[in-house]
């Protein structure tokens, strides 16, 4: 699913006013009813992703930590970013959001199968299925698929689950090896202008807690604003019956295997852990991730999975909890303002655009300091076109256009931060620029956060456009 450019939201929302106002009810009783109708269904991988604009693909986000779902059902791929991950340097090509890393899961028997994937933004999770029918001498083989991204903390929550029922299955035969690995971007991420990738160009190091948990770093320094960012994952496998969250297990956490990574080859190299997933069992994958600007040096990420990887018996309780406030969080987000319109084709694409836009912007507008770029949370390879900065000739602004009509303001009061933290700059560029004093600010068509000026003439710009002249 590509979500629509969050500008859509504007046209959308006054239709829909309209509609409201002339007593079109659509048939249905609640917030959720309507929006969960209004979920994407998709059989067949998107294939956009990772790009440097906007992700064709089924997206999660909290406004602070967003994941976007590639692959093919045997090379699965949750693309994940940050809105406080920039490379923070005033001048042109020099800053952008950037990719934060991935999550690859590798399942061999898989290839071939086929895919369909739910993705339900009323709850703000998918739901797949992948499956291979029996040819010959192979038994037939499939799993299904859970994710979601808190609405509350910064974690990803991934579940595959074999569809051979325990009772049924012969467990060599039926059996599911793979890898889950903790990737850097690489080469298919890295895909901006070369010369802008150095052998200095970020930092990254990765590693292997003593409790069995995988992490990276990765940053940039020698910028303005210094950045880091990281990724923790924990690998386990939990009883199918406990599985889903929601059930809130609270046995001893004898049922809880954590999976040990094997230590990377380098302290710059992707952390693999393998597993054999049997039928009765699921694999369940926790992805915490965190910033310095949240935490001392992103310690953050890996403290939250610490307790859950020492004492095994918190795992079920904390996840059904934390599962428990996601659901709640988006409840009363649709429940702020609806409205239901008639069951006719052109009337209801209406309504999916503009609910879409209003998940799309719940997902990836939150954080005061770090509101959304030109690509929302989403950013799954360098550079970003336009440097996926803020544009302020109108493709900024555009995003926030219906959110004062629609009473989402949480995620409207995203957009003045980054205009305050540029006041001062504007100040001194409107008095070098054009002797103007005093309170008047200029402001360039492009801006980042925390004052960057992502447009500013450097040598290398000059270098690249004075030939045209």
């Amino acid at each position: 699913m590509r979500l629509p450019r969050l500008a859509g939201i504007a046209l959308v929302a006054c239709l829909l006013l309209l509609a409201a106002t002339t007593g079109a009810a659509g048939n249905a009783n609640s917030a959720l009813e309507v929006v969960a109708r209004n979920s994407v269904v998709l059989t067949k991988p998107q294939g956009g992703v990772p790009v440097t604009h906007s992700a064709k693909a089924p997206l999660l986000g909290n406004g602070s930590f967003g994941a976007a779902l590639g692959g093919t059902p045997d090379k699965l791929c949750f693309h994940i970013a940050r809105n406080d991950f920039w490379r923070l340097k005033d001048g042109h090509d020099e800053a952008w959001p950037a990719a934060l890393g991935k999550i690859s899961l590798d399942i061999p028997a898989l290839k071939g199968a086929s895919y369909f994937v739910e993705h339900d933004i009323a709850g703000a999770v998918f739901k797949g299925r992948f499956e291979k029918p029996a040819t010959g001498g192979t038994a037939a083989t499939g799993v299904t698929l859970k994710a979601w991204l808190a609405a509350t903390a910064d974690v990803l929550v991934i579940e595959i689950t074999p569809t051979t029922p325990a009772a049924t299955a012969t467990t060599a035969a039926s059996a599911l090896t793979g890898t889950v690995s903790l990737d850097f971007p690489g080469a298919a991420e890295m895909r901006g202008k070369k010369p802008l990738f150095p052998a200095d160009y970020d930092t990254r190091k990765s590693c292997v807690t003593c409790h069995g948990i995988a992490t990276f770093t990765r940053g940039f320094e020698g910028v303005d604003i210094p950045t880091k960012s990281a990724a923790a994952l924990l690998t386990t496998l939990v009883p199918a019956t406990t599985a889903s969250t929601s059930a809130g297990s609270t046995g001893t956490g004898a049922e809880v295997e954590i999976l040990k990574p094997e230590k990377p080859a380098t302290p710059t190299s992707n952390v693999v852990t393998k597993f054999t997933l049997t039928p009765g069992k699921t694999l369940r994958l926790l992805c915490a991730t965190n910033s310095n600007f949240k935490s001392r040096n992103a310690g953050g990420a890996v403290k939250w999975l610490i307790p859950l990887a020492k004492q095994k018996s918190l795992q079920n309780t904390a996840l059904a909890d934390l599962e428990n406030e996601h659901k709640n969080w988006w409840k009363n987000y649709w429940e702020k303002s609806w409205v239901a319109l008639p069951a006719t084709t052109e009337a209801r694409q209406i309504e999916k655009q503009y609910y879409l836009s209003l998940y799309g912007l719940a997902a990836t507008s939150r954080d005061p300091d770090f509101p959304p770029g030109l690509f929302g949370i989403w950013t799954t390879a360098e550079i970003p076109a336009w440097s996926g900065d803020y544009h302020l000739n109108y493709n900024y602004q555009a995003a926030f256009y219906g959110l004062y009509n629609a009473n989402r303001l949480e995620q409207a009061n995203t957009y003045w931060r980054p205009l305050l933290a540029f006041m001062e700059k504007g100040r001194k560029y409107a008095q070098a620029l054009h002797g103007i004093e005093g309170e008047s600010i200029l402001y360039p068509v492009g801006i980042g956060p925390l004052g960057i000026d992502s447009v500013a003439w450097t040598p290398r710009m000059e270098k690249m456009v004075l030939p045209f002249f």
